[in-house]
């Protein structure tokens, strides 16, 4: 009994040793594919239901075709794996495409992406960029460092990694080059507050995907997938919440009967449209999308429809998809009479502008949010709401460091314009804390949908960008307020800073080797300020910082510090200095 005991015990270890393994491999490029398919098969246009002929639309269609990738930063594999493994490679593929024909159009929407991409380009490259962006063929769509969830962020992230992004654009491409367009079309479900944001910084339209299966269906039935968003209608009067929302009827991928694009290169459809070879097919894929467009444009209220073309990690050799669509929007273009389709290539924010021109009376969408998410009638997405807590909790206390930091850095330099160089090494540091923190808001990031490798890469950013934090924020402090922080003469001299827009008043810890008998503020009146300490436990993880651990009250004002110092008995004991500088730091935000 004993040995069957045994091997019973051996065999679950195996099993989990197996599993904790697997779990640390990295996805295969075939199982990749599968989770992607996986995803986008049930609402594809080939799954839809047919529109009866009798009811549908004979009118002329104008298509906006939209090329586009859907680049992760970091699911399946890292952030690191997925540039190297593809999307260094969509990118120089797609601006090859766009200077070979001046019709062509791409967009992009990942700047953590497209910035390191950028850095490893000669000047000639990049003078290429820059003129496919002057002709008016690549647009930036959001224009952040990622396409964050809307479920877990907070307002301060999202206008972080946004802001990242349009610093990146707005340096290399110059003012004129604005983001006008904005899609999340993987986020698991949308907030209004996210909504409300796009409105305030100025985009004319948003596109939504995932939002309740039903919903979506229902809308099709009622002709209702675009209507107005009243984000806020209790703090912003009348319409001035209002955005523009247009919900993709089926996903955005490109057409089942087209798909010209795949993550992994070529999927195998060719367009054959030259009558000297055999196996002629231009004109079956041309009827396909044709059947396609009259069933799509059936859910809409005017005649004209968007298509993406793309997908996750799509167009990895633009040469191939880019000359099907040529082929594809030329004859459908030359064939006017017959389909009464026109086919082009586009930018959102030029669909945008063509349906705001038609001046229709939109539904309105009052105050709610599209959450749950759920993809059939049994799946809700709601369990990322609260999976994987410490990455959660790592994102939270990195932003709150990163508050700290900034804020310290902004008063710090105002008050010493002339160290340019110590505030140069000090920005770098900056960028550090902002890379961890803007990735963290990935939707794939945050929500704790990842793999576990995944994960682990996004801690040690969050790491890498805290420890550069708690580093520079005591030097930003010092040299701003210039106090003699550390210990002489048996005292302590601590500095405290509270980087919100608002007053606090709460208690401090903090924990030294030294006994301390008194706490005064150091600014004028001194007041001697209620305090407690008490030991730290041999068995508390804080136990090498220090023996005491002190607690006193602290009053500080918005965006500003104080310093205080605290009188100890022990003359040889000496003062934990990296203890103290963890606690010249931000009280964490609510």
């Amino acid at each position: 009994k004993k040995m069957v005991t045994a091997a019973r015990i051996v065999l679950f270890l195996c099993i989990v040793a197996v599993a904790t393994c697997a779990a640390f491999v990295p996805f295969t490029r075939e199982e990749q594919n599968f989770a992607i398919r996986q995803h986008t098969t049930k609402l594809n246009d080939t799954n839809a239901p047919q529109v009866d002929k009798d009811t549908a639309n004979n009118d002329l269609v104008e298509v906006f075709m939209i090329p586009h990738t859907h680049d992760d930063v970091g699911w399946l594999l890292s952030v690191d794996q997925y540039y190297v493994q593809q999307v260094q490679w969509i990118l120089d593929s797609c601006i090859r495409q766009l200077l070979d024909n001046p019709q062509r159009k791409f967009t992009y929407v990942e700047q953590a992406y497209f910035e390191r991409w950028w850095r490893e380009l000669s000047p000639s490259q990049k003078d290429d960029v820059r003129l496919v962006i002057k002709r008016g063929q690549l647009e930036f769509n959001l224009g952040g460092i990622t396409m964050n969830d809307e479920a877990i962020t907070t307002w301060y992230e999202e206008i972080n990694q946004m802001t990242e992004g349009a610093f990146f654009i707005q340096r290399e491409f110059g003012k004129d080059v604005i983001p006008r367009s904005a899609w999340h079309i993987d986020p698991f479900g949308h907030s209004a507050s996210t909504a409300l944001l796009w409105k305030e910084i100025g985009f004319p339209g948003f596109v939504l995907n995932r939002i309740p299966e039903w919903l979506k269906l229902q809308k099709r039935s009622d002709k209702n997938l675009e209507f107005i968003w009243r984000t806020s209608s209790k703090s912003y009067p009348g319409n001035t919440s209002d955005i523009l929302i247009h919900v993709l009827d089926t996903w955005y991928s490109s057409p089942g009967s087209c798909a010209f694009n795949d993550n992994n290169g070529w999927n195998g459809i060719w367009v054959q449209d030259d009558p000297a070879i055999f196996n002629v097919n231009v004109k079956q894929i041309a009827d396909n999308f044709a059947k396609t467009v009259r069933n799509r444009s059936a859910w809409y209220r005017h005649n004209k429809l968007l298509i993406p073309f793309g997908n996750d990690f799509a167009h990895y050799e633009a040469f191939n998809s880019f000359v099907n669509m040529d082929k594809l929007i030329n004859y459908m273009n030359a064939n006017v009479q017959t389909y009464n389709i026109t086919v082009k290539y586009s930018f959102l924010s030029e669909y945008f502008a063509a349906i705001q021109k038609l001046n229709i009376n939109w539904d309105v969408y009052t105050d709610r949010d599209f959450f749950p998410y759920n993809d059939d009638t049994q799946s809700y997405w709601s369990g990322y709401y609260t999976s994987r807590p410490a990455i959660k909790h790592a994102v939270r206390k990195a932003d709150s460091l990163l508050q700290t930091t900034e804020t310290l850095f902004t008063l710090a330099r105002a008050v010493n314009p002339n160290q340019n160089r110590t505030f140069e090494n000090a920005y770098s540091s900056l960028l550090t804390v902002r890379e961890g923190t803007t990735i963290a808001t990935h939707h794939d990031a945050i929500t704790g949908t990842e793999k576990s490798a995944v994960e682990a890469d996004y801690f040690d950013r969050l790491h890498n960008g805290s420890v550069a934090s708690s580093t520079l924020n005591p030097l930003l402090f010092e040299t701003y307020y210039k106090p003699t922080t550390g210990s002489s003469n048996n005292n302590i001299v601590l500095g405290v800073w509270n980087p919100l827009g608002w007053d606090r008043a709460e208690f401090c810890e903090f924990v030294t080797n030294s006994y301390v008998t008194s706490v005064v503020n150091s600014k004028s009146p001194f007041t001697k300020l209620p305090m407690d300490i008490v030991p730290v436990p041999s068995w508390s993880a804080d136990y090498t910082k220090g023996r005491y651990r002190v607690f006193f009250f602290c009053q500080v004002p918005a965006l500003t510090g104080q310093v205080f110092t605290l009188s100890t008995t022990s003359s040889e004991s000496e003062l934990n200095v990296a203890a103290v500088h963890e606690h010249v730091k931000a009280v964490p935000a609510l």
